[in-house]
């Protein structure tokens, strides 16, 4: 996962090796200008993937939390307030259960999480998951409140939960690997992740997990996603939704298509770092990087 903190990208964890690595502490990257990257100091928190890294918060401090290996999952929370040169353990277990596939942001302040999932045989794949339905707050990463555990919404995994117009969306996810388990309805919540309404149950965009949102000035813009997507959509509303004529990466077809990359924006470019290219659980991995020039203002048009 990856934040934009002052001038650097701070890019964690993750796997690599056709899928079947995960990064850890050892492997914590920054960079300037998504071409140039150096490596960081080491960090204590174990390897993971699917984990969530939050902010950065009004004192310019991340937060990294869950996660998982194929053998374990995680709900320790880890900070780092001086760009990656060191993380501190905030908690070891946290009050919700460990998970991957999380969702996360930072929402008034405060870290918001929701949804995941939990493998319930150890080394299993994904056949027998738990995916969870419950919304978590904290103001500092070690107490947390359940804000609800019966949203409305199905319990899912991959989705992608986003801070706009002063609302928190939930916006698709899965809850396996094939193309029947995917979707793609969307929720919001007008009261901070305590209650949740669907305003959209068949959006323009097909069912989708490990894609990629951003919130802009007066946009919110989607970014492909399962399985080997490449396109591109936007909302005033984040229920109405329209298609760019543009693609991602440049790229119009399954070979180039991604999903589980990281979207960011960072010094007036949306950048895009890494994915995945496969429809299974190991395959073609990417590590590259590209951005997208932003307008001023942050608006969608250049998209159009």
């Amino acid at each position: 996962m990856v934040s934009s903190v002052g001038q650097q990208l701070i890019l964690t964890g993750g796997r690599g090796s056709a899928g079947v690595g995960f990064a850890g502490g050892a492997d914590v990257w920054r960079s300037a200008d998504g071409a140039n990257w150096t490596k960081a100091p080491e960090a204590a928190w174990e390897r993971r993937a699917y984990h969530i890294l939050l902010g950065p918060d009004d004192k310019n401090c991340i937060w990294l939390m869950g996660g998982q290996t194929f053998s374990e999952f995680f709900n320790d929370v880890w900070k780092s307030c001086d760009v990656a040169d060191s993380w501190n353990l905030v908690t070891k277990s946290a009050a919700w259960q460990p998970r991957a596939g999380l969702g996360g942001i930072m929402h008034k302040g405060k870290l918001v999480i929701a949804g995941g999932c939990h493998d319930n045989v150890k080394y299993d794949p994904g056949a027998f998951r738990t995916f969870y339905t419950d919304v978590w707050s904290s103001s500092d990463g070690e107490n947390w409140e359940l804000l609800t555990s019966s949203p409305g919404w199905k319990g899912r995994s991959g989705p992608r939960l986003v801070s706009f117009q002063d609302k928190l969306f939930i916006i698709a996810g899965e809850v396996g690997f094939t193309t029947g388990t995917q979707l793609a309805d969307i929720w919001s919540s007008s009261d901070d992740g305590r209650t949740w309404q669907e305003i959209q149950a068949v959006p323009a965009f097909s069912p989708r997990s490990g894609h990629g949102v951003v919130a802009l000035d007066n946009y919110l813009v989607l970014v492909a996603g399962w399985p080997e997507l490449s396109d591109i959509y936007y909302s005033k509303d984040g229920s109405q939704w329209t298609r760019s004529a543009g693609h991602a990466w440049n790229c119009n077809s399954t070979d180039c298509g991604k999903f589980d990359f990281w979207p960011v924006v960072h010094n007036g470019r949306l950048f895009t770092l890494g994915g995945s290219g496969s429809r299974s659980t190991f395959g073609k991995m990417y590590s590259e990087t590209w951005s997208l020039v932003l307008p001023q203002h942050q608006s969608a048009a250049i998209l159009v």
